[in-house]
């Protein structure tokens, strides 16, 4: 049992208390606060206590909302005194609000994301899947945050918490929990450091070089891929022959139009669409595939020449990264998310400006980057100049052996 609920230090300030004594529930009280506000609650008394049944909060904002929960919390009760199950290890259990989260808020979600949230999800359910939604109080939360961090990293802490968040919220909305009661809020969890590997030239030659060795070219040309353009792994396993296409470009400042390779996307991630302009490091890979039909990967599996998914990508891509590791050892702690974040690296080092990155990284509000065949020219040049930024460094001559 989780303890008492605390008492919430808000509500109207009224002379009259909210809910009317001839329309009060059994078990239902109410007391005015010494700042004139009003506390709402259903409290089970000694012996349901004793039982393991707990008071709960209710709102004096919504009366008629308290009145319902109120009654069928006594309903629960004497459920349970006549031996049935109560509804209070179901109808509006985390697990219940779980099923619920997944049937209303998943379809709006990336597939990759709901593969990350089901398994918060069931992490959660695990510990919490049959106490009652009404039950969870800051207290109760606090204490369980506290408890995974000593038990594990501060980054599954805080993404478990704000798992936990999202079905608080989503409760609120079902009306199983009064409107901005959510126990999650303002908990001043710990930040977690943030990541800050970046891959050097020399592994991603590594890398390069490992996948000619093992037969998979188009590894490597995905790891230049994502370094020349900072898109995700997902977007580059979803890219097809469909979404590039050559077109003269009019950049300003520029004599004549430049012929491209461009790459319309919608992220899967933050569903932001762009058009971004292929790197001239790049663009023999797409001339190679230009006769690939439209819906045809532009990187396919080089086992079996099937569409990659994220589970044979990341197979693969841990083959690839032991295999350049025997040449390179750094490069065994390299995430191919790392790749994403050496972009915007390397475009900071050669002076181009957060904004332009952000364009091209899809972190700026999403926008329709098409007018019919134009693009919207507050972009484009943006991300040219943060791509085109991208160069390796030139080499000195080769010393002599003596």
């Amino acid at each position: 049992m989780h303890g008492s609920p605390k008492a919430r230090r808000e509500g109207p300030t009224l002379s009259k208390p909210p809910i009317p004594k001839a329309k009060m529930p059994q078990r239902l009280r109410q007391r005015r606060r010494a700042d004139g506000s009003w506390r709402v609650w259903w409290e089970p008394g000694k012996a349901l206590a004793a039982a393991g049944w707990k008071s709960v909060e209710l709102s004096a904002d919504k009366p008629t909302w308290s009145i319902r929960e109120a009654e069928k919390l006594n309903r629960d009760v004497d459920l349970a005194r006549a031996g049935k199950t109560p509804a209070r290890t179901g109808g509006r259990s985390i697990d219940a609000v779980i099923q619920r989260y997944r049937a209303e808020a998943f379809p709006d979600l990336a597939p990759k994301t709901q593969k990350s949230y089901d398994a918060l999800l069931r992490l959660i359910s695990a510990k919490w899947g049959e106490d009652h939604v009404s039950d969870f109080t800051k207290p109760v939360i606090y204490n369980w945050y506290q408890a995974l961090l000593r038990t594990g990293s501060p980054r599954r802490a805080q993404a478990l918490v704000r798992m936990m968040s999202s079905l608080m919220g989503h409760a609120e909305l079902l009306g199983w929990r009064s409107e901005d009661s959510n126990p999650c809020l303002r908990l001043k969890m710990r930040t977690p450091k943030p990541r800050k590997r970046t891959a050097s030239w020399d592994e991603i030659d590594s890398l390069v070089q490992a996948a000619d060795a093992l037969g998979w070219p188009v590894m490597g040309q995905m790891v230049l891929f994502a370094t020349y353009h900072g898109q995700r792994e997902t977007d580059l396993i979803l890219a097809r022959r469909a979404d590039f296409r050559r077109q003269d470009v009019q950049l300003p400042g520029d004599a004549s139009p430049r012929r491209l390779w461009l790459w319309q996307l919608t992220r899967s991630k933050r569903g932001t669409e762009g058009v971004l302009p292929v790197h001239d490091a790049c663009a023999p890979m797409l001339d190679a595939r230009e006769d690939l039909a439209p819906e045809a990967p532009i990187f396919a599996d080089p086992v079996n020449d099937a569409p990659f998914n994220e589970e044979t990508f990341q197979t693969r891509w841990q083959r690839l990264r032991t295999t350049a590791a025997e040449a390179l050892p750094s490069v065994a702690t390299l995430q191919f998310r790392d790749l994403r974040r050496t972009f915007g690296v390397m475009a900071r080092s050669a002076a181009v400006g957060r904004d332009d990155i952000g364009d091209v990284l899809g972190n700026s509000a999403a926008r329709d980057p098409l007018l019919g065949e134009t693009y919207m020219p507050a972009d484009f040049p943006a991300a040219m100049r943060a791509i085109g930024a991208i160069t390796r460094p030139a080499k000195g001559p080769e010393k002599r052996k003596a």
